[in-house]
């Protein structure tokens, strides 16, 4: 008889402070206490790699073959295109509210990053770390491979990376202290996150083949605490 492996965390979001949703390589599951538990609330085909709560608290999640799915139920649906402002030639480019990450190329540990945010006035960068001839930052470290953001209305957000610490803002994203007792570089493969107003945030690390970890903050990024590991 083959035993399945057990599913291991890939991706969180937070709709308030108890109540959030997880997905794994094999189901989407819900906690209504802060992320301690988790349920399952239905299986999935393949591993989710995204999922996120809309502006009215529908829930969407993205499979690892670009499948969209959508709550309550998790039913098939069409993708929701988004413009953005990041420049031609970016990796990867994450949303989050009014704000976005652009990912560029990365060498030796380092990697290009930039955040911009849209606003009824335009589009404004905030922040930037430029690899190659025309090296340069402001507001944040080129330490690390950024992998996603979370903002906050209030502008209180997160950065997870690979080979780079945990980065966080607390003045609506110009600027990035760089956490490296949280995010260990080198140690702390950054996942998935989640941010929401008045300093709550939660990051899932990876460590190790099969070591996962949910951390959460209560004061904006200062303190931090682990809520759930995985095995």
């Amino acid at each position: 008889m083959i035993i399945a492996p057990p599913a291991q965390p890939t991706a969180i979001a937070f709709h308030d402070p108890s109540h959030g949703v997880l997905g794994t390589t094999r189901d989407i599951e819900l906690t209504s206490d802060g992320g301690r538990t988790w349920r399952i609330v239905v299986r999935t085909p393949r591993p989710v790699v995204s999922i996120s709560y809309d502006d009215d608290g529908r829930l969407r999640a993205v499979l690892d073959d670009g499948e969209n799915l959508g709550g309550p139920r998790f039913r098939p649906e069409h993708p929701v295109e988004q413009l953005s402002p990041c420049p031609a030639g970016v990796s990867r480019t994450v949303r989050s509210d009014d704000w976005f990450l652009c990912i560029g190329q990365g060498s030796a540990g380092s990697g290009e990053k930039a955040v911009y945010r849209v606003t009824t006035h335009g589009v404004k960068r905030l922040a930037w770390a430029l690899l190659g001839p025309t090296l340069a930052s402001h507001g944040i470290t080129s330490q690390g491979y950024a992998v996603g953001m979370a903002m906050a209305h209030d502008g209180f957000g997160i950065i997870w990376e690979s080979r780079g610490p945990l980065l966080v803002t607390r003045d609506g994203g110009s600027h990035w202290l760089a956490l490296p007792r949280i995010g260990v570089p080198e140690v702390d493969f950054g996942l998935s996150g989640a941010a929401l107003p008045g300093g709550r945030a939660w990051v899932l690390l990876a460590r190790n083949a099969t070591r996962r970890r949910l951390l959460a903050t209560t004061d904006r990024g200062r303190t931090w605490h682990v809520v759930h590991h995985w095995p």
